[in-house]
């Protein structure tokens, strides 16, 4: 028996950390920053625990909803609350999905991916950023995280390595648009942190989709995410 039930999607642990170190930096209040996004992981690690049965499940969800409590209160009202109502809507979609039998479907994962990225925006918005950056970021993580759904299933995925060149153009079209839309929005320097994944891409076009162990992927993934939030820091 499993001592402790955690979540699969180990990308969306990166884009939690990730996305919560860029609303901090961006945040001139970043505790509450900080408070929104810890609302938002505990949401997050609590649903492998609301259907399984581990040993430790049970005070793990205590743990989490303390630590939700907590995180609320540092977001401050309203933004509590509005942590609060996304923490709602993680577990519930998560739930719902998991009845249909869709929780390990490409649509979900990477609606939910896309949907982490984004909050990255909320997140620096509880923390007092103004809401044209706090737009740009989470748009720029929303898009960065969301393609990468389909990029990395078709690398570790045989039987979805046929639909790599689709999912390239998908990708290459959400990145291009979410550039385009970020830049005229006055962050252009934000529109920059698009670069990494638009680089990756085009190599992957090149050098065609390959084979490579989870371990790499998960390597070059935190690489890139660091390097889109780092360019991201730059205005």
């Amino acid at each position: 028996m499993r001592s402790l039930s955690l979540p699969h999607e180990h990308g969306a642990y990166l884009t939690l950390v990730g996305g919560g170190v860029a609303a901090a930096l961006q945040a001139p209040r970043p505790l509450a920053a900080v408070g929104f996004g810890v609302v938002l992981a505990a949401a997050f690690f609590a649903r492998e625990p609301l259907v399984k049965r581990a040993r430790w499940d049970d005070a793990f969800l205590v743990l989490l909803a303390v630590a939700a409590a907590v995180g609320a209160a540092m977001a401050e009202w309203p933004w509590g609350s509005v942590a609060a109502a996304g923490a709602a809507a993680i577990v519930g979609g998560f739930l719902a999905a998991r009845r249909a039998r869709q929780h390990r479907a490409p649509w979900f994962e990477w609606v939910g991916m896309a949907a982490l990225g984004g909050a990255a925006g909320l997140e620096a918005a509880a923390g007092g950023a103004a809401w044209p950056r706090a737009t740009a970021l989470g748009l720029l993580l929303a898009a960065h995280v969301g393609v990468a759904v389909p990029l990395v299933r078709t690398q570790l995925r045989r039987r979805e390595r046929a639909q790599a060149a689709r999912a390239d153009a998908v990708a290459f079209g959400v990145l291009g648009a979410s550039a385009a839309a970020v830049a005229v929005a006055g962050f252009p320097a934000i529109a920059i942190a698009f670069l990494p994944r638009t680089a990756h891409l085009t190599w992957r076009r090149l050098a065609g989709v390959r084979p490579a162990r989870p371990a790499v992927v998960g390597v070059r993934e935190v690489v890139l995410l660091s390097c889109a939030v780092a360019l991201a820091m730059t205005t």
